[in-house]
């Protein structure tokens, strides 16, 4: 059996928060290095909220620098929750595969609803981890 604890690593990106109807883009908290892994999964959650219309919009972004100051979209690396008419109580999580080359990533959100507010929280597993240059899969 393979130790799934010991080959992967998990970062807060998106600070747990609360995020109101009109937040509109908000961007990763942190930006997680990616080095020494083969894989990325970004993963935002949607728990307790009040939407009753409109869109919560995941999206992953990367850049080259640790402090984010180049941090950019990765075009097509979105997942969309969508909220139809009428009070929900449904929670969400979204995953989004990152592959791109860029050492640092993060996760943030657009949120474009009807409501007043969602709980909403952004993580980054990192897994295939790299020894001595090969991946302990491979």
């Amino acid at each position: 059996m393979k130790d799934l604890k010991n080959n992967t690593s998990l970062s807060v990106s998106l600070d747990a928060g609360v995020y109101l109807d009109d937040a509109g883009a908000v961007v990763p908290d942190a930006m997680v290095d990616k080095q020494n892994y083969e894989s990325v999964l970004a993963e935002v959650t949607i728990g307790d909220h009040d939407l009753t219309a409109g869109t919560i919009i995941a999206q992953v972004y990367h850049g080259d620098l640790a402090n984010g100051s180049d941090k950019a979209l990765v075009a097509g690396a979105t997942e969309t929750a969508t909220f139809a008419a009428g009070p929900t109580v449904d929670k969400r999580v979204m995953r989004i595969v990152y592959s791109g080359t860029k050492r640092y990533v993060g996760v943030g959100i657009t949120v474009a609803a009807t409501g007043t507010s969602a709980v909403v929280a952004g993580n980054i597993l990192l897994g295939h981890p790299r020894y001595g240059g090969q991946t302990q899969f491979s």
